[in-house]
């Protein structure tokens, strides 16, 4: 199962995710309308869009509902013992 974490770095929001020793960063921001979606609630790994109800599996930042657009995914790499995301 995959960990989840919400943050904001360098007024970015992102979702963290890691299952195992993989390492994924999603922006969290709607491609619809750039909605930030961080201040909406993750629920069974999905989060929605309030504008217009497009929802996001963010352990992998595909478009589950409505919307034809995926999470912009960040390369990432880890750097003694860091996780960082390349933008």
């Amino acid at each position: 199962d995959s960990d989840v974490n919400v943050l904001r770095v360098d007024e970015r929001g992102l979702y963290v995710v890691r299952n195992g020793d993989t390492w994924r960063v999603f922006e969290a921001r709607c491609p619809h309308h750039g909605t930030d979606l961080t201040l909406c609630r993750v629920r069974d790994r999905t989060v929605e869009c309030p504008l217009h109800q497009w929802r996001f599996d963010v352990t992998n930042g595909k478009c589950t509902r409505f919307g034809t657009q995926d999470l912009a995914e960040f390369p990432t790499r880890i750097n003694e013992q860091r996780v960082e995301a390349l933008w």
